[in-house]
């Protein structure tokens, strides 16, 4: 039993380990994205504000494209013109050329050349568009070797020349711009330690976390990305008082959830163990809540109803403990507990063999024969006919070897009732097949039926259908004066709720019934 006990607690103490780790990884992450905020508006929209501009002068390669297409190999003095009144309105594209054939037959910079110079090709290409890209090409004409981003649209080239403090630079966040051209990418500039994802909406950005890293990254229409990193352990390295203050949410959330853990598993875990050791007549109470028949206005009948005393002397109602009941296996030992104990205090009272009285009975209690045997073992012959068996609201598994029982329980003068029926395991095909003699609507159903032009229809066709089945049928929780009118206007034969009495102790019980009138049929 304690290793079960104590598998229970590692387990509980598992969970609550899992859900404080899984909160503070949603806590650091709501952090993480609260510092890139600070950030993105100086990342992403200068990125865009660049984006839109290097678009905007793309244009402009394009528009002297589509003038001078058909220039032939040799650049005109006007062309020449053109490309230098054009550079003059431009601020990312620089020395603007002429290329044909991979020649360069003049620029900006260099004017017209008396022989072309050869080029090399262009190996970034999105093949979405018309623009050629190459993230290191030789510039021309210079003493030290010196390589820049160009762009080549038809027959024109540019270098770009972007800002270079475009982004502000930390030790804990890393950035780069890349162009996607199918399923890869090509880096343009930036560290070549960041990996960009492919991202379904163009121009919007997406966060996401990889390892130990926090990305964001922006797409603009051309399909050229920018990502930036936050490398966790060290953005915490450099702002020590913030991961302080996660750790200590950590410790304080723990501590609560631990806490909670714990009184959830003495409350409801070390139920079992209550129930296995206390089932017994000193901790079942049981209460006796009357019948009134409305066709002899007169109470000939009681329920009896239970409650567990745990060993802190609490009562524990039945929603609480019966289910664990049920798993401990423990329904016929609680069954037998509460017959016993009922008979022995209505005899107790004076009250034996002057009223009837129903009991809950699990399935499994009444298919097992427990509910026969108690009846034999605990009522004279002649008093077997006090005894109302309800079937409890219980899925029925084996309903053949419920439906036998039943007919031998009969057999010895018993009734056997459906307690809460229309929840549960109860509807019309088992009340034809188990051969009861009552059956008890559930107080759902009567709640509101005096305002509830449908649940009355619905109460009435159940009666309906009980009486053709040679049913007496039973109302539970009925509270108001409303309520039973509407029923005995139906034609109801019990009635049973706090309007007529609540469930009392049996003394009190005794002194309820010498007020009013009895006769058990």
């Amino acid at each position: 039993m304690m290793k079960k006990i104590q598998k229970r607690q590692c387990l509980w103490i598992g969970i609550a380990v899992v859900l404080t780790m899984s909160f503070f990884s949603i806590l650091a992450t709501v952090t993480l994205t609260k510092v890139w905020g600070k950030y993105e508006e100086i990342v992403f929209d200068e990125r865009t504000k660049i984006d839109i501009q290097t678009a905007h002068e793309y244009k402009v390669l394009r528009e002297l494209n589509h003038k001078f297409a058909n220039e032939d190999s040799a650049c005109s003095v006007s062309l020449l013109r053109k490309m230098r009144d054009a550079e003059f309105h431009l601020n990312i594209l620089r020395d603007l050329g002429f290329v044909k054939d991979n020649l360069l037959y003049c620029s900006t910079r260099l004017g017209i050349l008396q022989a072309p110079i050869e080029r090399e090709a262009f190996t970034i290409n999105n093949p979405n568009s018309d623009i050629y890209f190459s993230p290191g090409t030789i510039v021309a004409n210079i003493d030290v070797e010196v390589k820049k981003m160009a762009v080549q649209i038809g027959n024109f080239q540019a270098f770009l020349s972007l800002p270079e403090n475009l982004y502000i630079e930390f030790g804990w966040l890393t950035h780069a711009t890349v162009l996607f051209v199918n399923d890869s990418y090509e880096l343009l500039h930036g560290s070549a330690e960041v990996i960009p994802r492919p991202i379904a909406e163009i121009g919007e950005s997406a966060s996401w976390l990889d390892g130990g890293e926090y990305v964001s990254q922006y797409c603009s229409d051309d399909q050229v990305c920018t990502i930036v990193e936050i490398k966790i352990a060290e953005y915490f390295h450099h702002f020590p008082e913030i991961l302080i203050a996660l750790i200590s949410t950590l410790i304080i959330l723990s501590i609560l959830v631990v806490f909670a853990v714990i009184v959830f598993h003495n409350k409801y875990s070390m139920l079992s163990g209550q129930l296995r050791r206390g089932i017994n007549s000193r901790r079942i109470i049981c209460h006796y809540q009357p019948l009134y028949n409305l066709r002899t206005k007169t109470y000939d009948s009681v329920e009896v109803l239970c409650r567990w005393t745990n060993e802190d002397g609490e009562l524990v109602r039945p929603d609480i403990f019966i289910g664990q009941v049920e798993k401990n296996e423990q329904t016929s030992e609680l069954t037998e507990t509460v017959f016993r104990k009922a008979v022995h205090e209505l005899k107790s009272a004076g009250l034996f063999g002057k009223i009837r009285f129903a009991i809950n009975f699990f399935p499994s209690d009444i298919s097992n024969g427990t509910a026969k045997r108690l009846i034999e073992d605990l009522l004279p012959e002649q008093h077997a006919s006090l005894v109302i068996v309800e079937l409890t609201e219980q899925e029925l598994g084996h309903i053949n070897s419920v439906v036998e029982a039943i007919l031998m329980i009969r057999q010895e003068d018993s009734s056997v009732a459906i307690d809460d029926f229309g929840t549960g395991y109860s509807n019309f095909q088992h009340l034809e097949k188990l051969s009861v003699d009552a059956l008890k609507i559930d107080r759902s159903f009567i709640f509101g039926i005096d305002k509830n032009a449908l649940r009355s229809k619905l109460v009435g066709s159940i009666i309906d259908i009980a009486k053709t089945l040679n049913l007496k049928v039973i109302a539970e929780g009925v509270e108001h004066d409303a309520q039973l009118q509407c029923l005995l206007a139906l034609g109801i034969h019990y009635s049973q709720g706090f309007l007529h009495a609540k469930p009392m102790p049996v003394g009190e019980l005794k002194h309820f019934l010498g007020q009013h009138r009895t006769r058990p049929d």
